[in-house]
């Protein structure tokens, strides 16, 4: 086995061939891995390499749940904590659906550990990953591999096959939970390897960067990961009733449901809206694709469906409006800025939030009419919260609530 059943109790340092794995039971006991065979992805370099990283990682620390990065210092020999979930496992990334007639709560979790050690950053020494935000400690993350806090329990399967996780699969799975027990009802692996041998490809993957979307007529749809697939489910019971293949990855905006389709972005680094039809069994993506779109597409905002109108702005900050049965466009404007928060529907109108904390606000319709704007001090990624005739907005520094007196 590439990554054995034994369990190792809480408060173990996983020495000699021991190597932290990605899943966690309620108990919070971990399971235990690398024996330096094939199984995992029958990938034997695979397997090798996973066994170069713990090697040069002097082993890995763990203590269960919350278990700290050590301290490293400067002359002394590689000694790394393994976390689970790491800095984009778990619920990281994504938001969740829900079906509150049935209290069912959907959420994709990943199966992928963060390596490394804290360390005292050096006076005069420009780390970079540190100045994407404003760090004020003097301690950061590193491990082996470099600076920063992006280094995971993954290597490469071999040249040209990527790099996949060490631990044995699932990798990434879509999670049915009773919202009022806490009762799992049922877990679903999510993602193929093709590049693996046949038999071993369905791990599910983790990169999962976006929620799942959910409706009242029993299907959860999820279209966040590399294989280029948006998928339909049963919601009752987890199965994949549909499929479309389009290729991408890091998808991040959630699927918009309505007028009988599906509209999603199918890929990050190159954004294409695609509108499929709902219905069919299998592979649909030569009959059910109703539309596609690539200008003002976004990469990161979700989208809004307001009426027979769909509302985007693409991260660069474009604004649009078509029809969402035909994806024909009413209106394109340039608002300014760069954006991650999608756009909200309020108090009949529009907000689209840049990343500088500028509010345009757009009236309803199909002919652009812009009714004003506002602006609050700090960087805004999130999309505002509307509760009880306010408006809560994060910023990088504040919580804020902006309400009527």
């Amino acid at each position: 086995e590439a990554v054995a059943d034994e369990q190792v109790a809480e408060g173990s340092q996983l020495g000699g061939e021991g190597i932290q794995p990605g899943r966690c039971s309620r108990d919070g006991r971990k399971r235990l891995s690398l024996s330096g065979q094939c199984a995992a992805t029958n990938v034997c370099s695979h397997a090798a390499n996973c066994k170069a990283l713990y090697d040069r990682s002097g082993g890995f620390y763990n203590v269960g749940p919350f278990t700290p990065f050590l301290l490293h210092k400067e002359g002394s020999p590689p000694r790394s904590s393994i976390i689970f979930p790491g800095a984009t496992g778990g619920t990281q990334w994504g938001g969740m659906a829900t079906d509150q007639q049935r209290g069912y709560l959907f959420v994709y979790t990943q199966n992928l550990g963060s390596v490394g050690w804290t360390m005292e950053r050096k006076k005069g020494v420009s780390y970079p990953e540190f100045e994407e935000v404003p760090w004020k400690l003097p301690y950061w993350i590193a491990s082996v591999d470099g600076y920063g806090p992006h280094h995971y329990f993954l290597a490469s399967a071999g040249e040209g096959l990527g790099d996949y996780p060490c631990q044995k699969p699932p990798w990434g799975q879509l999670n049915a939970v009773d919202a009022n027990t806490g009762e799992i009802l049922w877990q679903k692996p999510v993602g193929i390897v093709e590049d693996l041998p046949e038999g071993k490809r369905n791990t599910g993957l983790p990169w999962g960067h976006a929620g799942p979307t959910a409706t009242a007529g029993g299907l959860v749809f999820y279209a966040a990961l590399r294989d280029g697939r948006l998928r339909a489910f049963n919601s009752l019971t987890g199965e994949e009733l549909w499929r479309v293949r389009a290729p991408g990855w890091s998808v991040v905006p959630q699927p918009t449901v309505g007028h009988g389709l599906v509209i999603y972005n199918h890929d990050y680094d190159n954004p294409e809206l695609m509108a499929v039809k709902l219905g069919g069994k299998g592979d649909v993506t030569d009959t059910n694709v109703v539309w596609r779109l690539k200008r003002g597409a976004p990469s990161t905002p979700s989208m809004l469906l307001v009426g027979e109108e769909l509302y985007f702005v693409s991260d660069k900050g474009i604004a649009s409006c078509v029809d969402a049965k035909t994806g024909e466009s009413h209106w394109m404007e340039r608002l300014g800025g760069n954006f991650s928060a999608s756009p909200v529907f309020v108090n009949g109108r529009i907000l689209f939030l840049n990343e500088t904390g500028t509010a345009t606000w757009v009236a309803l319709g199909k002919k652009f009419e812009e009714l004003g704007k506002n602006e609050v001090p700090g960087r805004t990624l999130a999309t505002p919260a509307f509760s009880d005739n306010a408006m809560y907005l994060r910023t990088d520094e504040y919580l804020y609530k902006v309400a009527a007196r």
